[in-house]
C-alpha cells in the first residue's frame, strides 16, 4: 500500500487524514473525468442520493413489529 499510494497503513485505523486526501481526489478526478464537476450537477447527485437514502429506510411502524414478533414467541415459551 505504501509504494502505490504512497500511504503509510497505520495498523487497525486506516481510515488515516492521507486516505480520506486519497480518496476525495479520487472522487474529483471522477466527476471531473464524466463531465460531472458543475455545482447544479453535484447537487442533483446529492439530492438523489438522499432520496435513494430515504426509499431504503424501513417505514417506523415495521421496526416495532419485527422487534415483537421475535420477541413474543421466545416469551411465551
Amino acid at each position: 500500500m505504501k509504494q502505490k499510494y504512497d500511504i503509510n497503513p497505520s495498523g487497525w485505523p486506516w481510515r488515516t487524514p492521507e486516505f480520506e486526501t486519497m480518496q476525495i481526489d479520487i472522487l474529483k478526478e471522477h466527476l471531473n473525468r464524466n463531465h460531472l464537476y458543475t455545482e447544479n450537477k453535484i447537487k442533483l447527485l446529492i439530492e438523489g442520493l438522499e432520496k435513494d437514502i430515504e426509499k431504503s429506510k424501513f417505514p417506523s411502524l415495521i421496526n416495532p413489529g419485527i422487534f415483537i414478533s421475535l420477541f413474543v414467541p421466545i416469551w411465551i415459551q
